[in-house]
């Protein structure tokens, strides 16, 4: 008997959560061009192509590793972001911070929706 109560839960969970459309994120393209520079530093970019599908979101976050450990030392790298912009050059709106290991950059306009593909580029040096 219990069986069956939780054999027609279990039906009724899956027919109420098929009625709504899915929606994703999907990162259709991830590029990233890495130049040394003469006095040693990265000069670095990143072509980010998001598609929000039928979603409507702010934006992204990019989550930059800047804190190593590895072979027993802490490494730490040092991130100036020069320039965050569409593929025509159009700035975005950001905002970043910084967590003990991690730079965050919180990329959009909290006033504003977007869908569809969206590009973002983030050029920064280390």
């Amino acid at each position: 008997m219990k069986l069956r109560i939780l054999f027609r839960l279990f039906l009724l969970i899956l027919a109420l959560s098929s009625t709504h459309t899915a929606r994703a994120e999907v990162v259709r393209q991830f590029d990233t061009v890495v130049r040394l520079q003469p006095d040693t530093t990265l000069d670095v970019t990143e072509t980010i192509v998001m598609d929000f599908e039928g979603a409507q979101r702010h934006g992204i976050y990019r989550t930059i590793p800047v804190r190593y450990n590895r072979n027993g030392g802490k490494y730490s790298v040092y991130i100036k972001i020069l320039e965050v912009a569409d593929d025509k050059g159009n700035a975005h709106s950001y905002s970043s911070s910084r967590d003990w290991s991690n730079l965050k950059i919180k990329i959009g306009d909290p006033d504003k929706y977007v869908s569809g593909v969206v590009t973002y580029r983030i050029r920064y040096t280390v």
